[in-house]
């Protein structure tokens, strides 16, 4: 299907789907779209007017989109038809699918989605506060289970942190740099596993000190932890 011109009745729809496609790309990371054009058939350019909003990309360039930011291609073609079927029609459609993330045609969990790169502490406790959202806990009980032996243990901290600190990690407006035992602690206490913690871990390296001294710098939480033991805390 080649990409069509909008179409009175259905620019409101063709909105939402687009919206929805950026917000996909934003979860991702927002990778270049000369990274998502890496090794497939659509230009950075194609994959950029994708989500312009201006006229209808083909399914093969959303489909590429989708792809290239850990989108589920499944969902995305079903909301694929139903603009199609908006355009025909003229009538509205709106793209909030019921999905076990909590986010548009996302098949993986948001903390799996570390980014290429943090573009400031803001960002960073953006991705924080999102992944809080996601896991569903309080504070209060992100604090708790941060105290119990598994997570105490591994960030060497057996009172646990406190909430305020939390609180903190996941406040966009927050603009101080959290410790490696904050995020750690966190992280492992919503559910994440250690080679993922590792991944932000380097992410918040790189934020504090530079690229430089990340690529040469090794994860702080202990080779030997018990992963089974963390994660059951």
């Amino acid at each position: 299907m080649r990409a069509r011109d909008t179409v009175e009745g259905a620019g409101e729809s063709l909105a939402e789907f687009v919206a929805a496609l950026r917000q996909l790309r934003q979860l991702a990371g927002r990778p270049t779209y000369e990274q998502m054009s890496e090794g497939g058939p659509y230009s950075g350019s194609a994959l950029c007017r994708a989500q312009a909003g201006r006229r209808v990309p083909t399914w093969g360039v959303t489909s590429a989109f989708v792809r290239a930011c850990g989108g589920d291609g499944d969902w995305w073609f079903e909301q694929y038809q139903k603009l199609i079927d908006a355009l025909q029609t003229g009538q509205r459609v709106e793209f909030t699918p019921q999905n076990p993330h909590g986010f548009p045609g996302l098949h993986v969990p948001l903390w799996a989605l570390a980014p290429r790169q943090i573009r400031g502490i803001t960002e960073f406790s953006w991705y924080m506060k999102m992944i809080w959202r996601q896991s569903g806990l309080t504070f209060t009980e992100i604090a708790a289970r941060t105290a119990e032996p598994g997570i105490a243990a591994a960030i060497d901290k057996p009172g646990g942190i406190a909430i305020s600190t939390l609180s903190d990690l996941c406040n966009p407006k927050c603009t101080r740099i959290p410790t490696w035992r904050t995020l750690c602690g966190f992280l492992m206490a919503v559910g994440v596993s250690l080679d993922a913690v590792w991944q932000w871990e380097r992410l918040l390296i790189e934020l504090a000190t530079g690229r430089e001294k990340a690529a040469q710098g090794k994860p702080s939480l202990p080779v030997d932890v018990d992963e089974s033991a963390v994660m059951s805390a």
